[in-house]
């Protein structure tokens, strides 16, 4: 199938915490999240997290990604890491206490992903801090692999995933952890 599910460009007034999403679905902004025009890569502006409680969640049952085949991308431009996680999330599919599926950027900067239930698979391309990056992860059937501008990172085969509803951006959260992305979100 070709559809998109989810399309934000981060477009909008500076300060405004009004985010549009394009399919229809409805953003719920938490935290200090913004549209920001100080820094961005299209459009003249971006999200803006601060790292300490904000995010964006969409919720629908389209989000499920456990069965099918998707892609998720964006460019995101990360300012730091605060002391209470090691990890920077970019989304989570949330599926409650066992996790669901997540991408983030570790403390050392590569781009990763973890199923919530198995394991983490580490890229092998840095997204460096303070510079705009464009990542993917496409799950093609059996696959899934990551790209970091372009590049394959990392590839792995399908583990299993936990059916989720809800895409947070910007903030991972389970039953016993929670962290937050520092920095901009754009397209």
């Amino acid at each position: 199938k070709d559809r998109v599910v989810l399309n934000m460009r981060m477009d909008g007034y500076n300060n405004s915490t009004t985010f549009k999403e394009d399919t229809g679905k409805t953003v719920t902004v938490n935290g200090n999240s913004i549209i920001s025009t100080v820094n961005y890569k299209f459009g003249g502006s971006a999200c803006y997290l601060d790292g300490s409680g904000d995010y964006l969640v969409v919720t629908s049952s389209e989000m499920n990604i456990a069965q099918e085949d998707f892609t998720v991308e964006g460019w995101i431009y990360p300012q730091g890491i605060n002391s209470t996680s090691s990890v920077r999330p970019i989304c989570h599919f949330n599926a409650g206490a066992n996790g669901g599926f997540h991408i983030y950027r570790s403390d050392a900067g590569w781009l990763q992903i973890d199923n919530g239930l198995n394991a983490t698979t580490a890229g092998n391309i840095q997204i460096p801090l303070s510079t705009w990056s464009h990542f993917a992860v496409v799950r093609t059937g059996s696959t899934i692999k990551g790209f970091v501008n372009g590049v394959e990172c990392l590839s792995h085969p399908v583990q299993s995933y936990t059916a989720a509803t809800q895409v947070q951006i910007g903030r991972f959260y389970n039953s016993t952890t929670t962290s937050d992305f520092q920095g901009y979100l754009d397209d």
